[in-house]
């Protein structure tokens, strides 16, 4: 159950999240912030002098709280632990008061969010799919940092249920890009010859970095997607791919991840990669 204590925010409706950790970045942002409302593991920070209507805030909590509830269980993401989500009205106000201006970040290491999203489900996914690795994460590709948190960039939680039927959005539990699930939008990659290959992707950020985020994040939750199943129903996949990006994040080469991958889930990456390019072909990706 949430707790009032003031609620005032700003609407925004985009569904990009970025993860964007650095230290530069304040953790605790400048600025006079009021605490909106307060969950079991959510401190919900907007600015004061926002003017925002009480409601919407207090909605926008309770998609949060119910997000997090299914997830933290599964993800060990203990009781005690809480998540500050600090809403901005803008991409500027982020830069002014964080130092790095962007739409949405996670510090998973300090359990923050920043975000311009009433709820933002991707960079709240990250810290809690991240905070409790062994290196929180940072010996992890964002293969599947990111594909991860596309998995659960689910457009139920970002908007009322009002406002999906306005836009005509779908709103099963399935990572959104642009108004478009990751399958539709890989798919449409597939097509153009430009979706990227999983291997280079799989240790490392060099080849992630040097690509487009509009192939590489739709990309990397569309595999994890097909991977572990849609809509957080299959624990036993979802317990393994855990399992595996634990391992991930001790690994030191290349082949270890590789390694992980396979005992994880019984086939080389690069078999799973050819059925899931296939799937991508049929009509199942694209409804």
């Amino acid at each position: 159950m949430w707790r009032i204590v003031v609620a005032v925010g700003l609407a925004a409706f985009a569904l990009l999240g970025v993860l964007g950790e650095s230290t530069r970045v304040r953790a605790v942002p400048e600025g006079q912030w009021t605490l909106a409302a307060e969950t079991d593991q959510l401190r919900y920070h907007v600015l004061a002098d926002e003017t925002e209507a009480p409601e919407e805030v207090l909605a926008a909590v309770d998609r949060l709280e119910e997000f997090i509830d299914l997830l933290a269980p599964l993800w060990g993401f203990a009781e005690d632990r809480r998540i500050d989500y600090y809403r901005f009205p803008s991409r500027q106000a982020v830069g002014e008061l964080t130092g790095v201006a962007t739409n949405g970040r996670a510090l998973a290491e300090e359990g923050v969010v920043h975000s311009i999203q009433l709820a933002d489900a991707h960079e709240v996914a990250h810290v809690i799919t991240m905070k409790p690795l062994p290196h929180s994460g940072r010996n992890v590709a964002n293969l599947w940092l990111e594909g991860i948190a596309m998995y659960y960039t689910w457009p139920s939680v970002y908007y009322t249920q009002e406002e999906l039927d306005e836009a005509g959005m779908y709103t099963e539990k399935l990572g959104a890009w642009h108004g478009a699930s990751v399958h539709e939008q890989s798919s449409r990659l597939l097509e153009q010859g430009k979706l990227p290959a999983l291997e280079p992707l799989a240790h490392g950020n060099r080849v992630f970095d040097r690509l487009d985020t509009g192939r590489t994040y739709p990309a990397a939750g569309s595999f994890v997607t097909f991977l572990i199943g849609a809509a957080h129903e299959d624990l036993e996949a979802l317990e393994s791919f855990r399992q595996f990006v634990a391992q991930a994040d001790k690994a030191r080469a290349e082949q270890a991840t590789l390694d992980a991958f396979e005992r994880a889930f019984g086939r080389p990456l690069s078999e799973w990669e050819e059925a899931w390019r296939a799937f991508l072909q049929s009509e199942q990706a694209t409804p």
